[in-house]
Formats: C-alpha cells, sequence, structure tokens
C-alpha cells in the first residue's frame, strides 16, 4: 500500500524533535520491525494495539503493519484504563506497543493477561516489556508473506459512536489504498510538499488526509508530538517551506490569530485544511487575508473517510461542505431511507471505496448504519443548485468538542454514579473555540448537601473519564424537563445551558 522504496532514499521523510529520517531509513526500519514482529509470533490478521503519541515510531509501526499484514488498532492517547482496557479486550490484541510514560495505565488493565508481545518505546527498562528499540537492532530471520488481501482488515479505530460503549471501525486494506491513492489526487500532494502534523496520527483525520498521502507522495514531514499554540509557531518559523497545514477548527484559530504570527510564516502554503467540527466564517477571511489562499473545509466522519470537501483548486462555498469527495456517492434520504427532492433536508447517507467494512465484533451496530453498502452517518443536511452540499444539524446526540466525539451516555453513566445524583443529562453547548462543551445537568436526591456537590462531581468525571469528555458546566435543577412522550428534553436543555435570564429559565423549565 506504501511503496517507500520507489522514492529517493536519502530525501527526508520524517522530522520530529532532532530526529531526522530519510525514506531509505524510514524503509529498512519498517521491514525489520516487520519481520522481526513476524518472529515473534506475530501472523497476519493480528491485531497490534498502540498507546503513543506522534513518533517516529508509530510512523514505522504503521508502514510495518502494512507490509506484513497486521491488523493496526491506534488507541487515543487520551484514553483511560478502562477504555484500553475495553479496547485491549474487544479487539483481541496479540501485542501492544506503548510510550514509556504510560505503563502504570497499562497494569491496570485486567485484558494484558491475554497479550502476548509488549513493547514500550522511550528510554528505561519495564518489567514485562521489550524495549521497542530492539526491534530495529535485531537482524530478523522471517520472510514477508506474499498473499495478503485486499478484503482484510488493516486499521481498527474506536470511536464513542452514540452509545456508552465504543466500537471499533474496520478498514481494509483495498480501503486504506484507496484512500490513499485519492486524497493524493485531491491534493496534488508531490515530493516537494513540506507537511506539518500537529493534530494525533492515532486518529483518522491527521492519518488519512496528512499522514499517508503526504507519505506515499514522498514528501517531507514534520511531526508535532501534539498541539500547543506556540510549538507550532515554532516549528512553523523553523520550516517556513511548509506547504501543507490541517488542523481542526479550534487550533487553526488559535494559529491565524496567534499574536507573533507573520505573513511570511505561512509563505509557502498552498494547502490549508480544517474539518472535524463546524469552521466559523471569520476563519475563512483570515485564511485569506493571511495566507492569500482560500482555506480548504472538508468534511467526513471515521466510519466513512472524508465523504464531502471544498475543492482545493477549485471555487469555493464558504459555509458548505463542498462537493461530494472523489469517488463518493452521496444521496439525502429521508426516515424511510428514500431520495428526497433536489435542495430539500434529509440525512445524509454515503457509499464509498474508502468507508468502513463494519463494526468489529458488532454485527448488530454495523446492521443500524449500513444498508446494501450504504452507511447513514446521522447528519442532516441538503444539496444546492450547484451540488454543494450544506450540512444543518446533527441528528444525533453525540457532542463534538474541538473534533472530538464525546457520547452523552458515557459522561451521564458516570455521573450517576455519585450517592447525590438523582439524575443526568449531558448536552453540547456550541463554544466558538472548542465546537461545543460539555454541559452536565443533575437532579439530587432528596435531602442531598448543595455544599461542595459540584467539585465532588468534577472529581468524580475528572477521575473516571478523559480529560476532553469531562463537563465544562454543571446545573442542577429540580427535575429534568420531558417531552410528550416523557423522554428527557435534551433540546430545551441546551435552551436552559445558553440562558442567563431568570425569567426566560422559568418558561423552559415550565
Amino acid at each position: 500500500m506504501l511503496a517507500l522504496s520507489k522514492h529517493n532514499s536519502d530525501d527526508t521523510a520524517i522530522v520530529h524533535d532532532d530526529v531526522s529520517w530519510t525514506y531509505g531509513e524510514l524503509n529498512r526500519r519498517a521491514l525489520r520491525i516487520a519481520r522481526n514482529l513476524l518472529s515473534a509470533g506475530l501472523d497476519p490478521g493480528d491485531r497490534v494495539v498502540t498507546l503513543l503519541p506522534n513518533c517516529p515510531e508509530l510512523v514505522a509501526l504503521y508502514v510495518a503493519s502494512f507490509h506484513a499484514g497486521f491488523t493496526i488498532v491506534p488507541l487515543d492517547t487520551r484514553y483511560h484504563s478502562a477504555l484500553i482496557n475495553f479496547a485491549l479486550r474487544h479487539s483481541g490484541a496479540k501485542a501492544v506497543v506503548v510510550d514509556g510514560g504510560r505503563i502504570g495505565d497499562m497494569s491496570q488493565c485486567d485484558a494484558m493477561a491475554d497479550v502476548e508481545i509488549r513493547l514500550f518505546t522511550g528510554k528505561g527498562k519495564h518489567e514485562g516489556y521489550q524495549a521497542f528499540r530492539h526491534l530495529l537492532a535485531t537482524r530478523p530471520t522471517e520472510s514477508l508473506h506474499n498473499d495478503l488481501r485486499g478484503d482484510d482488515v488493516s486499521l481498527v479505530f474506536y470511536t464513542s459512536g452514540t452509545t456508552a460503549r465504543p466500537k471499533g471501525v474496520t478498514l481494509t486494506r483495498d480501503c486504506v489504498a484507496s484512500s490513499i491513492s485519492k486524497a493524493g489526487a485531491v491534493l496534488r500532494l508531490k515530493s516537494d510538499d513540506v507537511t506539518l502534523i500537529a493534530a494525533p496520527v492515532s486518529r483518522p483525520m491527521a492519518l488519512r488526509t496528512q499522514l499517508l498521502p503526504s507519505l506515499a507522495a514522498g514528501a517531507k514531514i514534520v511531526l508535532l508530538s501534539g498541539f500547543t499554540p506556540d510549538a507550532y509557531m515554532d516549528e512553523l518559523g523553523k520550516h517556513s517551506n511548509t506547504t501543507m497545514i490541517a488542523l481542526l477548527p479550534a487550533a487553526l484559530r488559535k494559529i491565524l490569530f496567534h499574536p507573533k504570527l507573520k505573513r511570511e510564516d505561512l509563505g509557502c502554503v498552498r494547502l490549508c485544511i480544517s474539518g472535524g467540527d463546524y469552521v466559523p466564517a471569520d476563519l475563512f477571511e483570515r485564511c485569506r487575508e493571511i495566507t492569500g489562499i482560500e482555506l480548504t473545509e472538508q468534511c467526513g466522519m471515521t466510519e466513512t473517510g472524508m465523504y464531502a470537501v471544498n475543492p482545493p483548486y477549485g471555487r469555493k462555498k464558504s459555509g458548505s461542505i463542498g462537493l461530494p469527495y472523489y469517488g463518493v456517492q452521496l444521496s439525502i434520504i429521508d426516515a424511510k431511507g428514500r431520495d428526497v427532492r433536489w435542495g430539500e433536508s434529509g440525512e445524509i447517507a454515503i457509499k464509498s471505496p474508502f468507508a468502513m467494512d463494519g463494526y468489529w465484533n458488532d454485527t448488530a451496530a454495523t446492521r443500524r448504519v449500513m444498508r446494501d453498502g450504504w452507511i447513514r452517518t446521522g447528519d442532516i443536511g441538503r444539496i444546492d443548485d450547484d451540488g454543494y452540499i450544506w450540512l444543518e444539524g446533527r441528528k444525533k446526540d453525540i457532542i463534538v468538542h474541538e473534533g472530538s466525539n464525546i457520547s452523552p451516555a458515557a459522561v451521564e453513566a458516570v455521573l450517576q454514579k455519585h450517592p447525590k445524583v438523582s439524575q443526568a443529562c449531558v448536552v453540547g453547548v456550541d463554544d466558538p473555540e472548542s465546537g461545543q462543551i460539555v454541559y452536565a445537568f443533575v437532579t439530587l436526591n432528596a435531602g442531598a448537601n448543595l455544599e461542595q456537590f459540584e467539585q465532588e462531581l468534577a472529581a468524580l468525571a475528572r477521575k473516571e473519564l478523559p480529560a476532553y469528555m469531562v463537563p465544562g458546566e454543571f446545573g442542577v435543577l429540580p427535575r429534568l424537563p420531558t417531552t410528550g412522550s416523557g423522554k428527557v428534553d435534551r433540546e430545551r436543555l441546551k435552551w436552559i445551558a445558553e440562558s442567563s435570564d431568570e425569567g426566560t429559565l422559568a418558561i423552559l423549565m415550565g
């Protein structure tokens, strides 16, 4: 899927802190990792779980897994031990590669008892783990398999979806290969491009939009361990020849409006991509002002990959999500799955060569969203007379905070563990900086004391949930409003969260 040997072996592939690997070095190291893992007992199709920040080792693992046919399962580094444990057990992981600083989290996972191969990156020693660097220092004896199939599962991404239990999105080798080739064609990536990546390549957007297409093109990749505005600005200063950047809207805002940003910092940028969340109008204006180019908005989901994009080198309509992506079939349907009339609103359904094969070990969940190869996105939209797509809202209750999907059910389940909480309901409140913030409403048991209650609840949430899922605001109500059918009225709660007027609050509660 990634024929790195076709590139000039002396060209720079990855720059990370003070480490630089050429394409020749990356290819040789990836092949050595692949063959040594086969020698250690891994077979094609075995799941390799990673818990790593952006680093050259993770890039090499992707390439090695593609060569050997392993199924790589990259976990979000924000996962706490409970989510890690679920992913290990659910995926049936045979190997784990973890950052040395996260060994403590792994020790709390009873599913590790079934993991045969344990590796860590970084320095030092950890009992029960082998240093990842030994894979590079050991001469391999095993040969690669030549009978890998296109429908073999290559990647599994865990996503919160619409329920408290994560789901594993499966991508086949053909799906990944198609995604790489289409992205390269649409973005017109070349070997003289320089791609700056700060978003985690353990997540789909950075992996499928930046890392893999850039590797396929032989471009130079500047890889940051994570995103902070100052670190990003420093890298722009060091690599003023950067040609491609891609960030979530909240992160892009921090760069485009950074007080130290100079026009020459982005002077070579020809591709500025944003998506994963609502892109405000002022970002389009600021991008044009500071770079002289139009911001390219994309839209997709883990299950579908990118399904719409405002043409990078064509007519853009600010505020829309653009045209269907190259190779994607897109339909607007009603509640019964029938196509609506042109211009009318409905649910967006997608059929794509780089969409998921289904959810790992979850046939029921797969059938709920996939029908005859079409994936129901849960997003409401319409298509205008020029064929451009306009999002009009989310059918699902998922909260999108800085590009990450948050399941309200997962947060509510934790809050309701507090002995004083009778009911909990979590909603997303629109926020220009982060997309949405998590707002939690609770009702209390009889006799509960409000003193220090919010601090206790916040402490419980911080203990049980990743930081990005912890509510930013709490509200205590005498009761939760309900709809005519008796369900909790989430829309009304969202109005309450956005209202600071006591009179309006009384009307909404009525």
